[in-house]
């Protein structure tokens, strides 16, 4: 699946998942729901699972998942606030670098 339809599935995913809240009409899609349900749908959709994780210094949750076809997914979590999709991509390689790695 290509980058852009991943983002279309995902955005319409999390369109459809969120609560409709008046707002003006030029306000743009949020990529944002409950952790659970964007982890579900990112698992059921392209078999991604976490593979990285940290705590920004703002306090929000970062983490990197990924899955068996290249695909990978970067989400922030705020603390006691939804999960937003980053951003993601393709071709993502695992690596562990060697100690003389001018790379690490």
């Amino acid at each position: 699946m290509t980058t852009l339809s991943k983002t279309a599935a995902i955005a319409a995913s999390a369109a459809m998942l969120t609560v409709a809240v008046a707002a003006p009409a030029s306000a743009q899609l949020s990529n944002c729901a409950p952790r659970d349900t964007i982890l579900a749908r990112l698992s059921k959709t392209y078999a991604e699972k976490p593979v990285s994780l940290g705590i920004t210094a703002k306090g929000s949750l970062l983490e990197v998942l990924a899955g068996p076809e290249g695909t990978w997914s970067i989400l922030l979590t705020k603390p006691n606030g939804p999960t937003c999709l980053v951003e993601h991509g393709e071709s993502w390689q695992e690596r562990t670098p060697e100690p003389d790695d001018p790379l690490a």
